[in-house]
């Protein structure tokens, strides 16, 4: 039985979806590690500074709005915005995540912006925590 040109691009199309679905633990893994970085970060300020408990909740919020991906299509923003977007850890995992699961080609640019910033965050976090850790008996 011979194979047409539309299954074999059918078959291209379908294994390029499946490569593009079996990104989405690793991009969730990623969004975990951006949230324990920035977790791990707020959790010694705020053992540092007692006011700062105050703040986290504005900050999360913040930072909720200041991540297009959730709750609008971030191709509205200027080009200009779409270059900044990345620097938010958040945007371009979640913006990652929905392409691989619709089956849409994954923006390399985003990603690799905010795989950067997920790690800086992460290893940043960890660094400062571990330097006050040492105090924190004496402020608690």
């Amino acid at each position: 039985m011979p194979v047409s040109k539309a299954d074999l691009l059918q078959g291209t199309l379908d294994l390029l979806i499946l490569k593009t679905l079996a990104l989405a633990p690793l991009l969730i893994l990623a969004l975990t590690a951006a949230a324990l970085g920035i977790g791990t970060l707020l959790s010694a300020l705020t053992v540092a500074y007692r006011d700062f408990r105050y703040i986290v909740p504005f900050l999360v919020q913040l930072w909720m709005f200041a991540t297009p991906a959730v709750y609008m299509d971030a191709t509205s923003v200027g080009p200009r915005w779409q270059a900044v977007l990345p620097l938010n850890p958040a945007y371009g995992l979640i913006l990652n995540f929905r392409y691989a699961v619709f089956g849409r080609p994954l923006d390399a640019y985003s990603l690799a912006v905010s795989l950067v910033v997920t790690l800086l965050g992460l290893v940043l976090g960890c660094l400062y925590f571990r330097r006050v850790e040492r105090s924190f008996a004496d402020i608690i």
